[in-house]
């Protein structure tokens, strides 16, 4: 298997991996047990991690969200080196994020606080990556999968910077 496979592999089994080790373990054979333990590695985020989101404009990077009502924080991951590569601060309870279809931007919603995250994901290298603003509007307990802000909030949240 090649570097690439073997990320794409990665990349579609990232959510599933885990619940498999958890709650199958003993069920499967131990060629699968040993194909998991190759394929998964922990890579600290923060509290209740989430879910990780893969930028469509550059699949090797995506936002990891820790939901915790105590987090205020998203984790940038490189999935080629299995690493993190910095933290994104945000409103209080980051849920889950929204790319737009080019990968330039990413809209990160909160499960406590009626703000939402704009974050400037544009460049190829992931620690340029920046908040454009933590007060987009949005409705307390953003909870939905597409999330999208109102286009007049996101024309106001850009025309500020």
């Amino acid at each position: 298997m090649n570097q690439q496979e073997e990320t794409l592999l990665k990349q579609q089994l990232w959510g599933v991996l885990p619940l498999l080790y958890h709650l199958f373990w003993d069920q499967i054979s131990w060629k699968q047990q040993h194909l998991i333990k190759l394929l998964m590695k922990t890579i600290e985020t923060g509290p209740d991690a989430n879910r990780l989101y893969l930028n469509p404009g550059n699949s090797r990077y995506g936002l990891f969200a820790n939901e915790s009502g105590k987090s205020d924080i998203v984790s940038i991951i490189d999935t080629q080196k299995d690493v993190k590569v910095k933290d994104i601060w945000t409103g209080l309870g980051p849920h889950n994020v929204a790319f737009d279809p080019d990968g330039k931007f990413a809209v990160i919603s909160t499960k406590k606080e009626n703000v939402a995250t704009l974050v400037d994901t544009a460049s190829t290298d992931p620690n340029d990556w920046d908040v454009i603003t933590t007060d987009l509007d949005s409705g307390i307990q953003n909870n939905g999968v597409r999330w999208v802000p109102s286009p007049a909030a996101l024309k106001k949240a850009l025309a500020q910077n």
